[in-house]
């Protein structure tokens, strides 16, 4: 039956709310707020991938005018940027500064002036010696027993826990009888894969405003997709009340991942804000986003068997990811990365080990797809070396799907 019915909507033509705005430039982003009285700042970060800070004098910096936060001063407060998981999915190993930096690029002490030219030199006038200490740049080499740790314990559940071989966290699932799966097989292939480490590059630099209120509060302008996040995780820091930290959602120029969780530079303007009792903005430059945020790389252990029919007799994955130097949301990933292979293909038996390893690099997070593209891509150029090794055209459409996965044909025909 035909309906007369008029859409305001559906197949209309609609104007973008946001379109006007944008395409005249008019359009307010963090970077874009400017507050009376508001100061400017800028962070030092290490220069060194692993190192202890062995001494910092901010006096010359202070005698500039310039108000100074070392980490020596900041609540030593071990978090999570990203609170959205359960808390036996949140692993806790940040600081907001740290005098023990674990890569190039984390933030050690700031400084807040009346002009980024200001607060540049007051940041060139930090006198700071530097421990070097071993670093890690390979997750396989980092793993190894007797490599430095990175963090001797991280916080779970409010608990302490120790971490072993850099082994940040890990999942372990069985289902079946693996030998047993792959003795039935009559061709077994075991394949290793590698992705790269990608920066977003996103448009937007991670930017923030932040503007202590009367009565102990704060109002912030920042670069994020989660307002409740960044309020719980401030709340969580520095011990502001929840009823006096006031998040404005402003336009976001692009993420694809890199903003689900509470960018560094939040915290950080925060802790300046408080002290100097006036406004902070604080943007990154492209290098300094650069050295802020990148993809996961992944190392797929993967191994498939299947009878010479087609059918998958079983699956082992040994998932490595490696997450850089701090933990954002290693464990849920690990927990994707197995969910996605499953939905790929029926396994009768299969096991999968997934483990998040810390090394001396830019932290990981999300980035499009989390973890969808990389083990698709490792699993169907292995089933497609599977098929020719049964004698099968890997290039088979319609029935590879569905025969793969058991819904209409009992898991019989090409895989």
């Amino acid at each position: 039956m035909s309906s007369q019915r008029a859409y305001r909507v559906l197949g209309k033509r609609t104007i973008r709310k946001d379109g006007i705005a944008k395409v005249t430039g008019q359009e307010r982003y963090a970077s874009d707020i400017a507050l009376p009285n508001m100061l400017h700042a800028r962070v030092l970060k290490s220069p060194l991938p692993h190192a202890r800070v062995a001494s910092i004098d901010v006096s010359e910096a202070e005698g500039m005018g310039a108000v100074v936060v070392t980490f020596e001063e900041i609540p030593k407060v071990r978090y999570c940027p990203r609170l959205v998981s359960t808390p036996e999915a949140t692993y806790k190993d940040w600081h907001v500064l740290t005098g023990k930096p674990l890569y190039v690029g984390e933030p050690i002490a700031a400084v807040a002036a009346e002009s980024e030219e200001e607060a540049q030199r007051a940041l060139e006038a930090i006198r700071i010696d530097f421990e070097p200490l071993e670093a890690s740049f390979d997750a396989l080499e980092s793993m190894k027993p007797g490599k430095p740790l990175l963090h001797e314990t991280i916080i779970l559940k409010d608990d302490e826990i120790r971490v072993e071989n850099n082994i940040a966290c890990r999942v372990e699932i069985v289902e079946g009888d693996i030998e047993k799966g792959f003795a039935e097989a009559d061709v077994v292939l075991e394949r290793e894969f590698r992705t790269n480490r990608r920066y977003h590059n996103q448009l937007e630099t991670k930017s923030v405003v932040v503007r202590p209120e009367p009565g102990g509060g704060i109002t912030l302008w920042s670069t994020t997709q989660t307002i409740h996040n960044t309020r719980l995780l401030l709340h969580e820091i520095f011990g502001i009340p929840m009823n006096k930290i006031r998040v404005v959602k402003v336009a976001l120029g692009g993420s694809f991942g890199s903003s689900i969780h509470v960018n560094p530079v939040v915290p950080i303007a925060v802790a300046l804000a408080l002290k100097a009792r006036r406004p902070v903005k604080l943007t990154y430059t492209r290098e300094e986003d650069m050295h802020d945020h990148v993809s996961y790389q992944m190392i797929f252990r993967l191994k498939l068997g299947a009878k010479r029919d087609g059918r998958l007799t079983a699956g082992q994955l040994h998932a490595i990811l490696d997450i850089g130097a701090h933990q954002i949301q290693a464990y849920p990933l690990l927990g994707c990365v197995v969910g996605w292979w499953v939905s790929l293909y029926k396994l009768p038996h299969m096991r999968y080990v997934g483990e998040a390893v810390y090394t001396d690099k830019v932290p990981s997070c999300a980035f499009r797809g989390y973890g969808n593209p990389q083990i698709t891509w490792a699993v169907e150029t292995l089933m497609d070396e599977l098929a020719e090794a049964v004698g099968m055209d890997p290039s088979t459409s319609g029935s590879r799907t569905t025969s793969a996965r058991g819904t209409s044909s009992g898991g019989r025909g090409p895989p």
